[in-house]
C-alpha cells in the first residue's frame, strides 16, 4: 500500500491532469511527469486513452456565392480517440520516465457548400467540404530529484510529431455572370512533422496541508511537407466557351508550419482534511500559430485570365490565461473529483477550420476505483461550453459551441524501489 505522502502526491498528478486536459482544442493533457517534471511520483505505470467527442451543433454559413443560406443538418458527432502511456521509476532520491501524451489541435468536419446551378458538386463530395485534423503525439522522458527534504526539480525533453489532414474549398473570380461569377477549387493536403522541445519544474511541501508547484515548458517549431491535391470544379459554361474538361485536377506538396506556444504554469494544493483537498492552477501560454505555404508553385488556373485561387492560409492563437480550480474527496478505495476551468485559448480570426473563437468554460468531473492494492481505474468527464465572438456569430448562425472529451486510464503502482 501505498504511504500517505506518496498517494497525496499522485492525487496531485492525477487531479492537475484530469483539470487541465482538453483534447477537442488541441491541446491535449500530459500524463503525469508532463505537467511539472518536479512531481514527486512513485513507481508506476500508467495506460489511458481520451475520446475527443465533438457534438456537431456549429453549422457555418456565409452570404457568399456558393455557400449554402441554409442551416443544415452537419456530418453527425465527431469521436477521435487518443491514447497516452507514462512508465515512472523511483530510486532513492531520484526518479525517472517516459511518457507517449497526445495533443489534439482541432477535429472538425464541415458541410458548407451548396453550388450554383452549373456545378454536380454534391455526388462527389457528399456532405464534407470543409475539414480539418491537426494532432501531435508527444514523446518525452523526464527526471527529477530532491534539493532537500521537501523541494524537489526536474526537467524533461521531449519530441513532437504533427500530423495534418486539411481539407478546404478555395475560391477565386471568374468573368461569367453571377450565380456563375467565382470558381471554386477544392483542396487537400496530408503530411506529418517533428519538433523537439523542454521543460523545467520545481515543487515544495511549503506547511503540512500546503504544496505548490511550478513548470515552463518551451516554444517548439516543426515544419514539413504534405502531399497536396486540387481539383476545380468547370461549370458547363466554361466547358462549352472555352472546351474545358468538367474538372481540372493538380497535385503536388504543400509547405507547414505548426508553432506550438511557450507556457508557464503554476499551481498549488491545500489539503485541510485527510480525505479532503482542493487545487488551483493558473497558466500563461503564449501565442501559437499553424500556417500552410508553397502549393503556388504547382497549382494551375483554368486559363490564362482565370488564374488559380491562393492556396496560402494562416491561423493564430493569441496570447491566453488558463484557470482551473478543483475539490476532491478519497472514500477509501474510490476517489472523486469536480471543477471549472477559464480557457482563454482562442483564435485572433474565426475560421471553420479550427473551432474556438472566444473564452471557453469547462466543467469536469470524475472518479477512481482501487482494485487491489496496486491498481487504479480512472474516469474523467469534460464537457466545454463557448461563447462564439460577435464576429464569427454571422458565419456559423449559433452564439454557442459545444464539446465533450472522456478519459479512461489505468494505473499499476509497482511500489517503492528504493
Amino acid at each position: 500500500m501505498l504511504s500517505s505522502r506518496a498517494w497525496r502526491s499522485l492525487s496531485i498528478l492525477c487531479v492537475a491532469f484530469c483539470v487541465m486536459t482538453r483534447a477537442a482544442r488541441g491541446s491535449g493533457g500530459p500524463v503525469e511527469m508532463a505537467l511539472n517534471p518536479a512531481l514527486p511520483l512513485e513507481s508506476a505505470v500508467a495506460l489511458g486513452l481520451h475520446l475527443s467527442v465533438n457534438e456537431a451543433e456549429w453549422a457555418p454559413l456565409s452570404p457568399a456565392p456558393g455557400y449554402d443560406q441554409r442551416l443544415r443538418v452537419t456530418t453527425g458527432t465527431r469521436t477521435f480517440a487518443l491514447p497516452e502511456a507514462a512508465v515512472v521509476w523511483r530510486h532513492r532520491r531520484w526518479r525517472f520516465g517516459a511518457a507517449f501524451e497526445p495533443d489534439l489541435l482541432g477535429d472538425t468536419a464541415w458541410d458548407l457548400m451548396a453550388l450554383p446551378p452549373g456545378y454536380d458538386d454534391e455526388r462527389d463530395d457528399a456532405g464534407v467540404d470543409w475539414r480539418s485534423r491537426v494532432h501531435a503525439g508527444r514523446f518525452m522522458g523526464s527526471i527529477g530529484g530532491e534539493l532537500s527534504g521537501s523541494v524537489r526539480a526536474g526537467a524533461s525533453v521531449f519530441v513532437e510529431r504533427w500530423s495534418a489532414e486539411i481539407e478546404r474549398v478555395l475560391s477565386t473570380p471568374s468573368e461569367l455572370a453571377p450565380p456563375l461569377s467565382v470558381l471554386y477549387t477544392h483542396f487537400s493536403s496530408e503530411g506529418t512533422g517533428v519538433g523537439f522541445g523542454a521543460s523545467l519544474g520545481i515543487w515544495a511541501r511549503v506547511h503540512p496541508h500546503v504544496t505548490i508547484g511550478a513548470a515552463w515548458r518551451s516554444r517548439v517549431r516543426a515544419r514539413w511537407d504534405a502531399a497536396a491535391a486540387a481539383r476545380t470544379d468547370v461549370p458547363a459554361a466554361l466547358q462549352w466557351s472555352e472546351g474545358l474538361p468538367s474538372e481540372v485536377e493538380g497535385s503536388g506538396a504543400q509547405a507547414f508550419e505548426r508553432h506550438s506556444p511557450a507556457e508557464i504554469r503554476i499551481g498549488g494544493r491545500y489539503q485541510p482534511v485527510r480525505r479532503g483537498a482542493m487545487t488551483l492552477e493558473l497558466i500563461r501560454r503564449d501565442a501559437g500559430a499553424i500556417s500552410a505555404s508553397g502549393a503556388g508553385e504547382w497549382l494551375g488556373g483554368l486559363t490564362a485570365e482565370l488564374p488559380a485561387p491562393d492556396s496560402d492560409w494562416r491561423v493564430d492563437w493569441r496570447l491566453a490565461w488558463i484557470g482551473a480550480w478543483s475539490v476532491e474527496w478519497d472514500w477509501g478505495p474510490a476517489r472523486t473529483w469536480a471543477g471549472v476551468v477559464i480557457d482563454d485559448v482562442a483564435l485572433t480570426e474565426p475560421t471553420p477550420l479550427f473551432p474556438q473563437q472566444s473564452i471557453s468554460a469547462a466543467i469536469r468531473t470524475g472518479g477512481s476505483v482501487r482494485v487491489g492494492g496496486a491498481h487504479r481505474i480512472e474516469v474523467d468527464a469534460v464537457y466545454w461550453g463557448e461563447r462564439v465572438r460577435e464576429e464569427y456569430v454571422g458565419l456559423s448562425g449559433k452564439s454557442r459551441f459545444g464539446a465533450r472529451t472522456i478519459g479512461v486510464r489505468w494505473i499499476w503502482l509497482l511500489g517503492g524501489s528504493g
